[in-house]
C-alpha cells in the first residue's frame, strides 16, 4: 500500500521501524552506507563499523587512491542524491499523502506536499501548520503529538489493535531487564539534572523572595502616603516627614 517514503532522517530509523530499503527516499543521506569521497568507491559496513569502534579514520578500500570515507550524508552545500529527483513526481500518482513530523523548511524536500495532485487527500499529523497544508479543501490537519496522532488515523482505519501489538513486539521484554538496586549510583547526566534541578529551584525561591519584599514595600509606601507620613511635592518638610525619609532610606 505504501508508494513511497520520502524521508529526511540521516539515523537509519526508518529501516529499523522496517521500512523496506527500496520504499525510502533518504532525501538527505544516511549513515546505511558510505563511500569514499574522492573516488566514489564504496566502503564495507562491518569495516566502517570497525573503524568508528577503534576511533580511527577510515580510508578508502582502493589502493591507487586511499582518500577518505564518510557516510552518504548530504553535508551543507552538496546535491541531493539522484534518487530523490528520480522519484520526486509520485506525489502527483499517490492517492493520500502523510505530512508528519516536519517544520518543512528546507528546500527542495520541502515542495513535496504541494506536488500532490488536486483532490487528492492531504494528512498532516504534526504539532503546527506547515507548508500551507490546510489550505485545501481535501486537506486534514491533526495538530498532536505524531504518536496520538497515528494513533488517531490507526483508529479512523481499524488498525488500532494491529498497530499496538506490533509496537508492543519492539519493546524489550521487562522481565529480561536487570532491576537497579535503590542506592545505585547516578550516572553523570542523572547528576547533571539534579544539580540543575536544585540550582532553578534555588532561583526560583529566591525570586519568589525578592518579588514578595518588594510588593510589601510597595504596600508600605502607599499606606505611609496616605496618612501624610511621606513628603508630598510642595509641602514644608517638617521633622515627621524627615523621620519619614530616615525609615524610607532604612527600607531601600
Amino acid at each position: 500500500m505504501l508508494l513511497k517514503h520520502f524521508t529526511q532522517n540521516i539515523d537509519c530509523l526508518d529501516r529499523e521501524a522496517g521500512v523496506p530499503a527500496d520504499k525510502i527516499i533518504e532525501a538527505h543521506g544516511s549513515f546505511a552506507t558510505q563511500r569514499c569521497i574522492e573516488c566514489k568507491t564504496e566502503y564495507p559496513n562491518d569495516d566502517m563499523k570497525e573503524a568508528v569502534a577503534m576511533k580511527e579514520v577510515p580510508h578508502c578500500v582502493n589502493d591507487m587512491c586511499d582518500g577518505l570515507v564518510k557516510p552518504d550524508i548530504v553535508f551543507f552545500g552538496e546535491a541531493l542524491p539522484e534518487s530523490f529527483f528520480m522519484n520526486r513526481g509520485l506525489p502527483a500518482s499517490c492517492d493520500l499523502a502523510i505530512v508528519m513530523g516536519t517544520s518543512l523548511t528546507v528546500q527542495p524536500f520541502a515542495s513535496l506536499p504541494s506536488l500532490v495532485g488536486e483532490g487528492t487527500p492531504r494528512v498532516l499529523i504534526n504539532m503546527e501548520r506547515v507548508g500551507g497544508l490546510g489550505s485545501r479543501p481535501d486537506d486534514v490537519c491533526i495538530l498532536d503529538d505524531c504518536d496520538k496522532g497515528v494513533r488517531q488515523l490507526a483508529d479512523a482505519l481499524g488498525w488500532r489493535d494491529e498497530l499496538e501489538e506490533m509496537w508492543r513486539a519492539t519493546q524489550p521484554d521487562e522481565q529480561d531487564e536487570p532491576e537497579k538496586p535503590a542506592d545505585a549510583p547516578k550516572d553523570k547526566q542523572s547528576e547533571l539534572e539534579d544539580r540543575i534541578a536544585e540550582l532553578t529551584a534555588g532561583v526560583d525561591k529566591t525570586l519568589k523572595l525578592s518579588g514578595d519584599h518588594t510588593e510589601q514595600f510597595k504596600k508600605d509606601f502607599a499606606s505611609r502616603k496616605d496618612t501624610g507620613e511621606l513628603p508630598v511635592p510642595g509641602a514644608t518638610n517638617n521633622g515627621l516627614t524627615k523621620h519619614a525619609d530616615k525609615e524610607i532610606d532604612h527600607e531601600k
